[in-house]
């Protein structure tokens, strides 16, 4: 009588299975989680091929939120305790002084873009052409692939050349403070695209197209300067493809800057001591310096002495040893008593005879 043995073909067929399957669990595991972190980097806007870094970029990122929300915070604060000092200066013990310092900072920041500002203004809105697949594919010949109908498509997208173009625009029509898609345009601000997303002030807050941009002014004078033919809107023919809307707003809200306000490089030129010159008695002094005196009347130029200038040598009298003392003197008639005219010369008078006398007069 024969006994089964303990290794079976039936008993290795079940745990054949059973090894199969708890490794197509745990790959499918593995699959689904690879598949939800590359959906999760693609919609964070990471390329896939960086994912590895994901982990350290969003690490840094939610430094960089803190780091605002810390700047923000700080800069409250500075507003409370200005607010502070106003207060304090416009009371009984304050000092005009302070009062006018306060003021000066406050148009300072202001001009600088680090106070939130509000008017009447225009919004303008930067789109993609809604027809521009179209538009590219019939001057690409009807293909819809190849590098022409892709270079023919991009005249039909909104680049960051085309922000900056309506952002002159704007400064030049008078705009006195703008803003795109919520980022304070100062001195120092950049509009940049990398791949398809615009960074300004060095934030991907832009996004991709449509671009909101604000503006306070004239909205009269800022939709005339962006309509003017010749001008940037006219040239690039974004208004002919439908590109770009302007409108009127009765009050437009511009944020203040919130980005980096310390300068690294750059440092004050420390201003030359000059040597203090005596002023001129009918120099008078304002408030922003010495103002130049009038031109002295014709008879007082006349009395005084003349500067002569050649090739970056100035006089007023010529040294002994220089180039006038080498001209020959010229003759002059002697003057008469009284008088600046020349004197004509004297009349002939014959010589007196030997052993006579005769007067030196003629006229005796």
């Amino acid at each position: 009588m024969s006994t089964a043995s303990p290794s079976s073909p039936s008993s290795q067929s079940r745990d054949w299975v059973w090894q199969v399957t708890l490794m197509s669990v745990v790959l499918g595991v593995l699959l689904a989680l690879s598949l939800r972190t590359q959906h999760f980097i693609a919609a964070k806007g990471l390329p896939p091929r960086y994912s590895a870094l994901a982990g350290r970029y969003f690490e840094l990122e939610q430094t960089n939120r803190d780091s605002e929300k810390e700047i923000h915070g700080l800069r409250e604060n500075i507003t409370k305790l200005e607010a502070a000092l106003k207060a304090s200066a416009q009371n009984d013990t304050g000092r005009p002084q302070v009062v006018a310092l306060f003021k000066q900072l406050q148009e300072a920041k202001q001009f600088a873009g680090l106070t939130p500002v509000e008017g009447p203004g225009v919004e303008v809105i930067l789109s993609d052409a809604a027809n521009g697949k179209e538009m590219a594919k019939q001057l690409a010949g009807g293909s819809d692939q190849g590098a022409d109908f892709q270079n023919q498509l991009s005249n039909f997208l909104v680049h960051d050349q085309d922000i900056v173009g309506v952002v002159n625009e704007l400064k030049q029509a008078g705009a006195e403070a703008i803003s795109v898609n919520g980022q304070r345009i100062i001195a120092t601000s950049s509009i940049r695209c990398v791949g398809p997303i615009c960074y300004i002030n060095r934030q991907p807050t832009g996004g991709a197209a449509p671009y909101t941009i604000l503006a306070v002014g004239s909205p009269r004078d800022m939709e005339n300067g962006l309509r003017l033919p010749g001008g940037y809107l006219d040239t690039q023919q974004l208004l002919a493809y439908k590109m770009v809307s302007i409108k009127h707003r009765p009050k437009v809200e511009i944020p203040p800057y919130d980005g980096l306000t310390v300068f690294r490089f750059a440092k004050p030129t420390p201003q030359k001591t000059a040597k203090s010159a005596p002023a001129s008695p009918t120099a008078e002094r304002t408030p922003l310096g010495l103002v130049p005196p009038t031109e002295p009347p014709p008879s007082e130029a006349r009395a005084a002495t003349k500067d002569v200038t050649t090739r970056g040598a100035s006089r007023s009298e010529a040294p002994p040893n220089s180039w006038e003392r080498t001209r020959p003197a010229e003759p002059q008639p002697p003057a008469l008593q009284g008088t600046g005219a020349p004197q004509p010369p004297p009349p002939l008078v014959p010589a007196p005879e030997p052993g006579g006398s005769h007067s030196a007069d003629p006229r005796e």
